[in-house]
């Protein structure tokens, strides 16, 4: 097996301060609805619906130390 032409890197990065992805005010700079299905940008988990224009966060997201 060779050498990996990636790497990674802890980069600071911004997300609401509660349980959601969206909960119809404050949107994820990295939630993407486009076409109506909600994902995540950073591909980090899936995204629950919890009612119209409400989603919740994936529980590593939810699981990130604020620095």
């Amino acid at each position: 097996m060779g050498k990996s032409p990636y790497k990674t890197v802890l980069l600071p990065i911004e997300v609401p301060d509660n349980d959601f992805c969206w909960d119809g005010h404050t949107p994820c700079p990295h939630f993407n609805n486009e076409g109506g299905y909600a994902t995540c940008d950073l591909n980090i988990g899936e995204i629950t619906r919890v009612k119209d224009f409400v989603y919740g966060k994936p529980p590593d997201c939810r699981a990130l130390k604020k620095i």
